[in-house]
């Protein structure tokens, strides 16, 4: 299993007024997850994650457009 963990923070001060203060990107981390059983130690499946929303929807695509290049070697 694929994860990216994308990282935001506030700017300092809000010009303008603003109600909301702007975010920017402090860092964008990708890893592979594996999944151990804990008395043999061998690989297991990891449970299928539940897609609910469109964003999720998205997400989930990109990564399998990642996972098949990765596969293939012809990105």
């Amino acid at each position: 299993m694929e994860v990216v963990v994308k990282m935001e923070g506030t700017k300092p001060g809000t010009p303008g007024g603003q109600s909301t203060p702007e975010t920017e990107t402090l860092m964008l981390g990708r890893f592979t997850m594996v999944c151990r059983d804990s008395k043999t130690q061998k690989a297991r499946k990891v449970p299928k994650l539940i897609v609910e929303t469109a964003e999720e929807s998205t997400l989930w695509d990109i990564g399998e457009g990642g996972s098949i290049c990765k596969v293939s070697r012809s990105c």
